[in-house]
């Protein structure tokens, strides 16, 4: 297995590295974005050092390989979420995670807990469980809903979307400290 992944990433490396002699940097960023079971992201980041050094490219040429590959990431995460049945509550989880698009697949990596009030929600506390949103911690209320969604529908959509529900913590009594 570990050949087989060397294998690969040799020609993957061969094919990106001829194509940016040519200065196809589309084509490369297309054979960046189709790596499969890796993340072209770190691939290019762990492969730009042997490309500066064998092929002889510049920083530019490799900023500019990183940028299409990312435009294509985009383009096609757009199509993800806009097919999707929840794409205004995955736009208003985007906008929480400052990102521009989130797919149904990101979701999972999300942690949630609702905030109730009065037997309402008020306020839906969300983290990232992995570094995948850019490991943070955000929250929504109210005023960061579009028009038409509801805290509900964003409850109802990240539990059938696979997200993790936060329980609420036991209550753990406070314990003064003792000084001698």
């Amino acid at each position: 297995m570990l050949i087989q992944e060397s294998v690969k990433n040799t020609r993957t490396f061969k094919n990106v590295g001829t194509l940016l002699l040519s200065s196809d940097v589309k084509q490369a960023a297309q054979v960046l974005f189709d790596l499969e079971g890796e993340d072209w992201y770190y691939w290019l980041d762990s492969a730009k050092d042997a490309l500066e050094d064998k092929y002889g490219l510049d920083q530019k040429i490799i900023s500019r390989l990183k940028s299409q590959t990312f435009r294509l990431e985009t383009a096609g995460k757009k199509k993800v979420m806009n097919a999707s049945p929840d794409r205004k509550v995955l736009k208003v989880l985007a906008n929480a995670f400052t990102t521009s698009t989130l797919t149904p697949e990101d979701v999972t990596y999300i942690t949630y807990q609702p905030r109730k009030s009065g037997g309402e929600i008020v306020r839906i506390d969300l983290f990232d469980s992995d570094s995948r949103l850019g490991h943070m911690s955000t929250s929504i209320t109210d005023r960061d809903l579009s028009p038409g969604v509801k805290m509900e529908q964003v409850v109802d959509a990240l539990s059938r979307l696979g997200a993790n529900l936060q329980k609420r913590s036991k209550r753990r009594p406070r314990y003064n400290a003792y000084y001698d």
